[in-house]
């Protein structure tokens, strides 16, 4: 009986060593500087092929209806990395396809009154980046991709306002800056 717990048990170490030997948790610092915070996980399935989630809550003052506006929301993106020749596998050159959703709830005054905006959004697109690795798993991750969003736009809490000014264009970009650690 002590054989079997001692192989069950060294066969779930090896296999949770092997899950989390190549996971990496990502935070984008110069994001919050701007009002937003991403933070990232990412697995590795193989040597060149990478899935990421990324969750950014988002927190500012825009000026997107006037001075005195108040922004917060999610933004989430999906992406699967192809690396290109890694190194040490997850690393160097990538492409990668992404999805996006963003949902976000505006706070703003209009003629002396306030009037609640919600902006929603789904998209897809493509990008490119490179991730350096250090020996001891730290890592930096920076990565440019554009696309297309395909629904969405705000939704007011007073359906008689109508704001010309806050159609966006269908686009969405993504960029990153991101600091991590690999496990």
């Amino acid at each position: 009986m002590k054989k079997r717990i001692i192989l069950v048990l060294a066969t779930f170490v090896m296999f949770v060593t092997n899950i989390f030997s190549q996971f990496e948790l990502k935070i984008d610092p110069i994001f919050a500087l701007f009002g937003m915070i991403p933070i990232s996980a990412e697995y590795v399935i193989k040597e060149n092929i990478g899935i990421e989630a990324t969750a950014s809550y988002y927190f500012k003052k825009d000026n997107t209806f006037s001075d005195a506006t108040k922004s917060s929301g999610l933004v989430t993106n999906g992406l699967f990395k192809f690396y290109f020749s890694p190194d040490k596998g997850g690393d160097r050159f990538y492409a990668f396809p992404y999805i996006r959703y963003v949902k976000r709830n505006v706070t703003f005054i209009d003629n002396s009154n306030e009037i609640n905006a919600t902006y929603t959004a789904f998209g897809i697109g493509f990008g490119v980046g490179y991730k350096w690795v250090a020996e001891k798993g730290i890592l930096i991750d920076c990565g440019l991709g554009v696309g297309r969003n395909f629904s969405g736009g705000y939704t007011y809490s007073d359906p008689s306002y109508i704001n010309s000014s806050a159609d966006l264009i269908p686009i969405n970009v993504m960029g990153r800056l991101s600091l991590g650690y690999r496990f």
